[in-house]
């Protein structure tokens, strides 16, 4: 199951199982594929893991395990963009690096008043898949 909120701010959850036929019934209708990496955050917290998309604002993620989570996130990606595709609005092209994920990151927790908490963080690059309908792909 994933939850994403996509640019326009209504909350959803999906089945991966829905997620998947949606994508493999693009792809069917002869859709165009394009990969694309974006900067990752991920915290441990004690019990869970937890990741956002810094690109993808509302992209989010859990997992119980370090594997867990890295599959949730792509399939959350995956889900966002689809999302975003479906509803018309425009895909971020992913621009940013690790560094300035981790320079992000830092700073959001400052412009919130917050002191950069006691977790694990790390940092990393996910590459997806994007399945566009024809209609929608950029030329």
């Amino acid at each position: 199951m994933i939850v994403d909120c996509p640019a326009n701010g209504s909350w959803r959850t999906v089945r991966l199982s829905d997620v998947f036929e949606y994508t493999v019934a693009g792809r069917a209708q002869g859709a165009k594929t394009r990969k694309m990496s974006y900067a990752v955050v991920y915290e441990w917290a004690p019990n869970s893991y937890a990741a956002y998309v810094p690109e993808l604002p509302g992209c989010i993620a859990a997992g119980k395990s370090w594997q867990e989570i890295q599959t949730m996130t792509r399939e959350a990606i995956i889900f966002h963009t689809e999302g975003l595709i479906a509803s018309g609005d425009p895909v971020p092209e992913p621009q940013m690096s690790v560094g300035e994920a981790m320079s992000y990151h830092i700073a959001s927790l400052s412009d919130a008043g917050e002191s950069v908490p006691d977790l694990e963080t790390t940092f990393g690059i996910v590459e997806v898949e994007i399945t566009r309908p024809k209609t929608a792909a950029a030329s």
